[in-house]
């Protein structure tokens, strides 16, 4: 049932930037993190029997970084029912994947609302769960920052400073580490992220613990600059070395 809706969802994406005509008001700009929110709220309010809308954590600076579930019974999982998430703008100046997570987020309620079967389908059959924004304070000064005071560094980093794609713990590394030594594998996120006393920037450390909360089957990581996709795994088991990197589900 997953393998059937993960390339048609990736297909409402481009059916619905081919289908405009013309920009409404509403889209014709970037939105910060007020104008986030309130579209958030908004569209829960117009599908709240489909729609929860809720903070995984905050940023440095303070912003919540907000969710909006898309499923037919929001705020609860059901066994065997497949958890998917979508995050945007982990780079504050990669604003694209924000702004098509709130498009998608839109795209959807307004389908249900006019009881679409393919969307009704979805929706009945998997729990979607939309990260707008990872990274809400370097868009805000990627958003702010003057035309000549910026350069393609201003707002990539959070607040502190770090670029939180570099901030995750090297999972394949560790993956090989025990490979290596015949440990048996055990739930390292748990782990990793589990522990309070290691340090990571809290938007990371709002990602792991919302990964722990929720058995993701299925996630994707909106970024720009080029046309690649990227998936486990992302590095070769003899660093430096170029080379294909099975993982073990690999056949699947």
């Amino acid at each position: 049932m997953g393998y059937y809706f993960i390339p048609f969802l990736f297909l409402i994406f481009i059916q619905k930037i081919q289908n405009i005509k013309g920009i409404t008001d509403q889209w014709a700009n970037y939105h910060n993190q007020d104008e986030l929110e309130t579209i958030l709220i908004t569209i829960h309010k117009r599908c709240p029997n489909y729609t929860t809308v809720y903070s995984i954590g905050k940023s440095v600076q303070g912003r919540d970084l907000l969710v909006i579930q898309f499923s037919a019974t929001p705020g609860q999982h059901q066994m065997l029912k497949p958890e998917m998430k979508y995050v945007g703008n982990m780079h504050g100046n990669e604003p694209v994947g924000r702004e098509l997570l709130l498009r998608l987020a839109s795209y959807f309620c307004d389908k249900l609302l006019a009881k679409n079967k393919e969307i009704m389908e979805l929706i009945n059959s998997t729990s979607i769960h939309l990260l707008p924004s990872m990274n809400p304070d370097g868009f805000e000064r990627a958003l702010t920052t003057g035309i000549d005071a910026r350069n393609w560094f201003t707002g990539r980093s959070n607040a502190n400073g770090i670029d939180l794609n570099r901030d995750f713990p090297d999972l394949d590394g560790f993956y090989y580490y025990l490979e290596q030594h015949n440990i048996p594998r055990f739930d390292h996120l748990l782990e990793l992220f589990g522990d309070e006393g290691k340090e990571y920037q809290p938007e990371v450390r709002a990602i792991g613990q919302w990964i722990l909360s929720l058995p993701f089957v299925l996630s994707a990581n909106m970024h720009e600059g080029d046309l690649v996709a990227n998936y486990p795994f992302d590095s070769a088991r003899i660093p430096n070395n170029n080379e294909y990197s099975i993982s073990p589900d690999d056949q699947t």
